[in-house]
């Protein structure tokens, strides 16, 4: 897991090329502190800065390059299935000189081109220049986990792993970031706070023409070398062990967050079979009600793992509070929790630990997956709805999403953040022009709710895209710390994507399929009981923050906090509004 940045730019002298991109690679040098490089060509520069977690000697340094100097590449994340391909390689006659998975990506692109990124299994994001077609490549993984951030702006390509990156040489703002994150809680892709900065969609590339400075945006689909059919059960069970075996590849100390619910319960109890020693990570609390300790220590103790507790008290957040503000790329209203327990990771010697992100998207573990009817029913009264819109009580007010014109007011019904006439009041708007600028800027992956799929899919490429894969990259990155996801293994995926819709949400918002699939291995202790998400006891404790008090500096932000302090709205809301 790295860092890369990189400039293509005609206008700009070999000098001034490599001050620039390696200032980008000096503010993201928190994701790579193991070593840092820089290649310059001409018109072009490709920087990186290092994690070492495959190949840990010289030879996996970045940027790489081909054997005959045509193909250079700065590359951030993990191939998992690179073995494989590697074996296909070798049998086609190439050689290799190291046994990362870097050199892995440049022979299969030799060999099949732009064909070769859908034959990734992974998480990912690389630049790539082709000295003979003088392109450069863009790539992002098929389920967006590692990001990529692009601006093409005066003829020139610039790229980035981090926002952050971009400030000192694109710095007009998008006029609507204040708006869109208070009404989505994130700033959905691919719009980020920087006007002319965009977030490259996942499961894409971008061709830029070095020589005419035009590009272009291609899709590519992962390509399973598994077919999947008329799957049980059985076979969930089956390819989420070979996802957690294929997460646990690491030259470097690996481990797993355990929160004690079911979802890391599962990847720990997988992961216990497949390695000696395996690392276990938890946040637990002085406080009973929020604290999962007990639900811990029986997978812990199930699998004898090398179990790391850390009991996060009130002290530990109010000392943090604004150090964790200042690690968000982009603002959020949480990932707090990965800043922690990344950072204890870090302190007890780990550089990549695995996760249970992505398993409530797959198998509908959140509330929205029961909500279909109501959405439908919301839809069947809009102008009545729309004509009271402004007389709806607090916990009403997301209907007044409904007025606007784009398939996004289905997420923001069920979702959204601040409603249009609070966040024109935070704002200092009119309420028309907060709707206006979520009409203008809708995300490209918004969609119709009409089935339990639709959710599913709404909730994989919207909340967990935009909030929680960005939080849980930037919040561990900070600590130098890998967070690897099985539940997005793309052979898992491809598995469950070929299931009936019954089958995998029989009873949706309860996980059936999943808990059945490892009820042979998994406690009924920790699934026979009520969910309860990895929380903190955040609502106590930021009433006792000078600093999150200090941060309400207007009428409106006070209104907010007073109603905070009053236990009406929730705390999220008031750690968003120290970010605008």
């Amino acid at each position: 897991m790295c860092r890369i940045a990189g400039i293509v730019d005609s206008l700009r002298y070999q000098d001034q090329l490599k001050e620039d991109v390696d200032l980008m690679i000096t503010k993201m040098i928190h994701g790579g502190p193991d070593g840092r490089g820089l290649f310059i060509e001409k018109t072009i520069a490709l920087g990186h800065c290092r994690l070492s977690l495959l190949d840990l000697s010289s030879a996996g340094a970045q940027p790489m390059h081909s054997d005959d100097d045509k193909l250079h590449i700065s590359y951030n994340g993990e191939i998992y299935n690179f073995h494989d391909i590697k074996k296909e390689l070798i049998s086609l006659g190439h050689q290799f000189k190291t046994v990362s998975d870097t050199e892995v990506i440049l022979h299969a692109y030799r060999e099949w081109g732009v064909s070769s990124f859908s034959r990734f299994n992974g998480m990912f994001a690389f630049a790539l220049y082709d000295t003979t077609l003088q392109k450069m490549f863009l790539v992002r993984d098929p389920n967006g986990i590692k990001p990529l951030y692009y601006a093409t702006i005066n003829n020139q390509l610039i790229f980035a792993s981090e926002l952050k990156a971009f400030q000192s040489f694109v710095g007009e703002e998008n006029p609507a970031w204040r708006t869109l994150f208070l009404a989505y809680g994130h700033l959905p892709e691919p719009f980020t706070k920087l006007k002319d900065v965009f977030s490259l969609a996942k499961s894409s590339y971008l061709e830029y023409n070095i020589i005419n400075k035009t590009y272009s945006i291609s899709k590519y689909k992962y390509k399973s070398d598994r077919a999947f059919g008329n799957a049980s059960i059985y076979d969930i069970a089956f390819e989420l062990s070979n996802s957690v075996r294929r997460h646990l590849i690491s030259d470097a100390p690996i481990g797993l967050f355990l929160s004690g619910g079911i979802d890391s319960s599962i990847l720990t109890l997988l992961a216990s079979k497949q390695t000696e020693q395996l690392h276990t990570l938890s946040i637990y609390f002085n406080e009973g009600e929020y604290s999962e300790k007990h639900y811990q220590d029986i997978i812990a103790q199930l699998t004898k793992s090398d179990h790391h507790a850390l009991l996060l008290t009130k002290e530990d957040f109010l000392t943090n509070v604004s150090t964790i503000q200042d690690a968000y790329d982009m603002p959020s209203n949480d990932g707090v929790n990965t800043w922690f327990i990344s950072k204890y990771a870090r302190e007890n010697g780990l550089k990549a630990v695995l996760s249970g992100l992505g398993a409530d998207e797959i198998f509908g573990g959140y509330p929205s997956f029961t909500r279909l009817a109501q959405l439908k029913y919301a839809h069947q009264f809009k102008s009545i709805i729309n004509k009271f819109s402004g007389l709806l009580p607090g916990n009403l007010e997301r209907l007044s999403f409904l007025k606007l014109d784009s398939a996004v007011s289905d997420y923001l019904l069920l979702r959204g953040f601040y409603a249009p006439n609070k966040i024109a009041a935070i704002l200092n708007l009119q309420v028309t022009e907060v709707l206006e600028q979520l009409n203008t800027y809708v995300p490209s992956t918004a969609r119709k709710l009409n089935t339990v799929t639709d959710i599913s899919l709404m909730e994989k490429e919207m909340y967990m895209q935009n909030q929680l894969l960005k939080d849980s990259d930037y919040m561990s990155m900070r600590h130098g710390i890998e967070i690897r996801v099985p539940f997005l293994d793309n052979d898992f995926l491809s598995l469950v994507a070929s299931m009936n819709e019954t089958d995998v949400f029989p009873h949706p918002g309860k996980k059936e399929v999943l808990i059945n699939a490892f009820t042979d291995i998994l406690p009924k202790e920790i699934y026979n009981r009520p969910k309860k998400g990895f929380q903190f006891p955040f609502k106590m404790w930021l009433k006792e923050s000078e600093y999150i008090k200090s941060q309400m500096n207007t009428s409106e932000k006070e209104i907010e906090y007073n109603a905070f302090t009053s236990d009406k709205i929730h705390w999220s809301k008031i750690w968003a509004l120290t970010q605008i």
